[in-house]
């Protein structure tokens, strides 16, 4: 039985840039009437788009950066498994290209991007152990995740969040645990959520587009914060005119200068 309907995604700061701008547009475009989930007001957010306090999920004073990349991307991850532990909501990244409403049994919601299960989509049942478990870590003087032990005999302690892996609390974990839960037959292939790799986003879209098929896709990640690292490597704060990215900006009549780059994470 299916109780979630809605997608939601968080955001921390005050503007989108187009990669959110295109995102949320191409979800209320496909009739799913996305939440966004912040701390303040936020500009460039499209009409269609349902705000939510995010201090409702966890608190401002528990968002933390990541020590090892600077990000905000962990928190990011806890937050998604809190909301979707909390409410009947089924999580969509902030850069993820909605290309149709999104097949959802019995609130399973997961795509591989091998090896591992990726998080840009993602929905469980409530009742699910690995969500159980993922939504009730918490910061403490001995933070313990056993899927960081490899092939140690114990994993190793950790005083806070802030000081974890970049990668322990994303993909690896949910990796893992639905391993260990029986849980991994629900995860959709790739082709589904992940028809393309972040090469391919800001690659030239013209020979790309010919030949991609997306006939099974239902979205496509765009991998904002690789993006962005190109983008302002190269000095540019919009895409390419003959970039895929472009190419989909241009379907969504969104002009990238009305909404330039912005860092999150």
């Amino acid at each position: 039985m299916r109780t979630r309907t809605t997608p939601a995604t968080l955001w921390i700061g005050e503007r989108l840039s187009f990669i959110e701008v295109l995102s949320l547009k191409s979800m209320v475009d496909q009739g799913m009437k996305p939440t966004l989930y912040c701390y303040d007001d936020v500009d460039k957010v499209p009409e269609g788009v349902a705000i939510a306090d995010a201090a409702a999920i966890m608190p401002r004073d528990r968002i933390f950066v990541n020590k090892e990349r600077n990000s905000l991307a962990p928190f990011a991850d806890l937050f998604r498994y809190r909301m979707l532990a909390e409410t009947d909501f089924y999580w969509v990244d902030a850069d993820v290209l909605a290309l149709r409403e999104f097949t959802i049994e019995d609130d399973w919601l997961a795509g591989w991007f091998p090896p591992v299960v990726a998080i840009g989509v993602l929905s469980f049942p409530k009742s699910s152990p690995t969500l159980q478990t993922l939504a009730s870590i918490s910061d403490g003087e001995a933070l313990k995740l056993p899927w960081l032990a490899g092939r140690r005999r114990r994993a190793p302690v950790y005083e806070s969040l802030a000081d974890l892996p970049y990668k322990a609390l994303g993909p690896l974990a949910v990796t893992e645990l639905m391993k260990q839960n029986d849980e991994i037959g629900y995860v959709l292939p790739s082709r589904v959520h992940y028809p393309l790799y972040p090469r391919h986003i800001l690659a030239p879209a013209r020979r790309l587009m010919r030949k991609a098929d997306f006939s099974e896709s239902e979205s496509i990640h765009l991998y904002a914060s690789i993006q962005q690292t190109k983008l302002r490597e190269s000095g540019l704060s919009v895409p390419p005119e003959d970039s895929v990215l472009a190419h989909f900006l241009k379907q969504a009549e969104i002009d990238p200068n009305d909404c330039p780059l912005v860092e999150q994470e």
